[in-house]
């Protein structure tokens, strides 16, 4: 019917390309880019640059030395934007992991606000490289995938040496 099936290592990457291929579409590239309107959707990703005041007015509750914080957008007026933290990041390249807390931030206190966008371009780019890559481990065999034939015998190859304690 369909042909001899493949297997070793060169049928396990064409059963684990789909796998791989699934990943990328879903991991993709992202990237942050300038929000253009009053304010970004709720709900959306969002990086707000603080100014100066901000970093002190926010040194209690976030620290000191913040330059900018990342979160989902979950409540917004003509003052304040509230965000559901994921990260903090700091002025001198150092960055905190958050869990969702919630904080306040006034809109005089932010200096930029950028919205995290799907890139489809990079997307392509990482799934083409990829593949690429994934095409050369199946075609050189660099997974392996050869037997080892049961009747010849290997040498031991194991060494040990025994030094007396005195």
């Amino acid at each position: 019917m369909g042909g001899k099936p493949v297997r070793g290592a060169r049928g396990l990457a064409l059963r684990a390309l789909p796998l791989v291929g699934g990943c990328l579409l879903l991991a993709g590239c992202y990237s942050m880019v300038p929000v253009v309107s009053d304010a970004p959707p709720l709900g959306s990703r969002v990086a707000l640059q603080m100014t100066d005041a901000g970093r002190v007015a926010l040194g209690e509750a976030v620290g000191p030395e913040v330059a900018e914080l990342e979160g989902r957008l979950v409540d917004r007026d003509s003052a304040q934007l509230v965000l559901s933290m994921s990260m903090v990041r700091l002025l001198r390249g150092g960055v905190q992991v958050w869990s969702g807390e919630r904080v306040t931030v006034r809109r005089t206190h932010v200096s930029a606000v950028r919205e995290r966008h799907f890139s489809k371009s990079k997307s392509a780019i990482l799934a083409g490289a990829a593949s690429a890559a994934l095409a050369v481990v199946i075609r050189q065999g660099i997974l392996g995938g050869g037997s080892i034939d049961p009747t010849v015998s290997r040498p031991d190859t194991a060494q040990s040496t025994r030094i007396p304690w005195p």
